[in-house]
């Protein structure tokens, strides 16, 4: 059950980035993925992680044009009879939207004739656009709904929560996490030097402090209404953090991930891998550990410079990697 909370900022002098992503990737555990990294040709400007079993991405970023796609699974109760295995792959949605020669809205237009093609799905895209600002927007399979994030004259920073629900009928963990990220956005000082090296920064470790929170938000009856009737209020229970820790079923928050971009068009993209370790039993089945689960974590981060401008042209930023683990 998947978040993510996105500002997007117009103003320097408030905050120092132009978009503050933070995102937590819950997955089954035995799923193959790999870490954030630059990608191999013909994907070449792609930084992101990627999926093992079929090579698509939960959330990257390009470095030629600034884009910045994030996928998220659908949940939704109706609409689980139509699911099969022969659909096309979700996780191709995000690079062919970064490498599209498209407006993100031409892209979505032409998605709407192919998106029966997929299992439900939230495609959320930021645009780097002729100012140097981003352009935000929301496409769901789930009768086409498009939604573009809304600015107003008064306005510098938009603000943005996503889970696994229907947009427009978020989760509990979504409605409360967003409050809690916008304070944090808002009230915590963030570096004001270039993206060097932010890890340990008061900003990023709030962020992260926040991403890691267990509290559960439950009842909700978004969440229930999501799942098929009869399904486990525990485990139900368990999903409805934002930092989902469903170890006994194999299932948690698998990777946290911060995606900032500041007004000179450096990226900082940051990783916490989050992978069980069996302490106590000779056995790599996670479904067996139960309460001996402990947490390893690994940290992947990149710094890059995105070559999008106005006329959205350039070549390859190079990144410079950087991993420390365990923590």
């Amino acid at each position: 059950m998947c978040v993510i909370f996105i500002a997007i900022n117009k103003d320097p002098a408030k905050n120092p980035y132009r978009i503050c992503l933070a995102s937590n990737r819950d997955e089954y555990f035995a799923r193959p993925s790999l870490r954030i990294h630059r990608w191999d040709e013909p994907y070449g400007t792609i930084i992101g992680g990627r999926d093992g079993q079929h090579g698509g991405t939960w959330l990257a970023i390009n470095t030629d044009n600034g884009r910045i796609g994030v996928l998220l699974n659908l949940r939704d109760r109706d609409m689980l009879s139509v699911q099969n295995t022969e659909k096309t792959s979700r996780g191709t949605l995000v690079p062919s939207y970064l490498t599209s020669s498209l407006s993100t809205e031409d892209f979505i237009e032409n998605l709407k004739m192919t998106a029966h093609c997929y299992d439900p799905f939230i495609l959320i895209m930021l645009e780097a656009v002729t100012d140097g600002n981003y352009d935000g927007y929301c496409f769901s399979n789930n009768k086409s709904y498009v939604k573009k994030f809304a600015w107003d004259e008064q306005q510098s920073e938009v603000f943005a929560g996503f889970g696994n629900s229907h947009p427009d009928n978020p989760y509990l963990k979504v409605k409360n996490g967003l409050g809690q990220f916008i304070n944090i956005v808002n009230t915590t000082p963030a570096t004001t030097v270039p993206l060097v090296q932010p890890i340990g920064d008061r900003f990023t470790d709030a962020l992260l402090k926040f991403l890691s929170c267990t509290d559960r938000h439950f009842p909700d009856e978004t969440l229930v209404a999501c799942f098929p009737v009869g399904f486990p209020d525990e485990f139900l229970a368990a999903l409805s953090s934002l930092n989902v820790q469903a170890y006994e079923k194999g299932y948690g928050t698998r990777a946290q991930t911060l995606l900032l971009v500041d007004f000179e068009r450096n990226c900082f993209m940051l990783e916490k891998e989050i992978i069980p370790v069996i302490s106590e039993l000779e056995t790599s089945d996670v479904s067996h550990v139960g309460e001996r689960t402990t947490e390893s974590s690994a940290i992947v981060s990149m710094n890059v410079a995105l070559n999008c401008s106005s006329s959205n042209l350039g070549s390859a930023g190079t990144a410079d990697v950087k991993i420390s683990e365990p923590l």
